[in-house]
């Protein structure tokens, strides 16, 4: 297997790992929570998964996937839904604001992201796309380059989320650079769901600075130090190397709001972890 190869199957089984820790948040998760009075009551959000949107009513499950995911400690406008679509080396995502629904029936074509056959998050490829599409009722956008994000948020002003993702693969000489500059200029009151694979610890700790990073789901290339910072995350899946220290995550966790999934890539050891 050649070495280009390697590095799609690795890029695939991250996506996968990451994209799975980011709807299951039960599954190896920390939370501590403040001695509350009761324990919270157990709420559950169903995604009904269309080919189409409207197939739904005419052909129920046997056309549509059902995942279902705990939401119980989540809070309207706060938390957001992650809608992915994965090719080799490259992920779509939006992040659709939850409203408090119990039940959500959506279509995601890596373009268009329909939410009960209404259109509210789109992934934008080029400045271009935006003269095809009303900015009314978009609430939710995503972009890899993040360098026009600005411009994007502009024209879609009701829009509170901005899924983004990069790979240590597109990392190349000042395109990384301008990256980081485009994440940088999106206004603070729109949150920001960041997929990075492969990233080094420059990486991390450059993104620890950016407050209004909301989730980050990431995977790193070599041992680090989990920097501080990161004041505004709430939820983190990571997949790291086996020799990183974990121990600022402790100060993270301190924080009621925030859950956090790690797995130990190319190691079953999980005593190799740090905390």
């Amino acid at each position: 297997m050649g070495i280009e190869a390697i590095n799609k199957s690795l890029i695939k089984q991250v996506a996968l790992l990451i994209f799975a820790s980011a709807l299951a948040f039960g599954l190896s998760c920390k939370k501590e929570l403040a001695l509350p009075e009761k324990e919270p009551e157990y709420q559950e959000l169903v995604l009904i998964g269309e080919e189409v949107p409207g197939i739904w009513k005419e052909y129920g499950s046997s056309r549509c996937s059902i995942t279902k995911i705990d939401v119980t400690d989540w809070e309207e406008g706060r938390d957001a839904v992650p809608f992915m679509s994965c090719s080799v080396g490259d992920v779509d995502m939006v992040c659709y604001p939850w409203q408090g629904e119990d039940t959500i029936i959506y279509s995601f074509d890596g373009d268009s992201l329909w939410i009960n056959q209404k259109l509210v998050g789109l992934y934008i490829s080029t400045p271009e796309d935006l003269k095809s599409y009303d900015p009314g009722g978009i609430v939710c956008i995503g972009d890899s380059w993040a360098f026009n994000l600005r411009r994007y948020l502009r024209h879609f002003s009701q829009a509170r989320t901005a899924g983004i993702y990069y790979s240590y693969y597109m990392k190349s000489g000042i395109w990384f650079y301008i990256w980081m500059l485009g994440i940088r200029k999106v206004p603070k009151d729109v949150d920001m769901y960041v997929f990075f694979t492969l990233m080094d610890r420059i990486d991390l700790r450059v993104l620890s600075r950016v407050r209004n990073i909301r989730w980050l789901l990431a995977s790193t290339s070599e041992p680090c130090r989990f920097p501080r910072g990161f004041r505004g995350l709430r939820r983190l899946a990571l997949a790291v190397h086996p020799e990183s220290d974990l121990r600022n995550l402790a100060r993270l966790d301190k924080q009621t709001t925030f859950r956090y999934g790690v797995q130990a890539l190319r190691s079953n050891n999980s005593n190799t972890l740090k905390r």
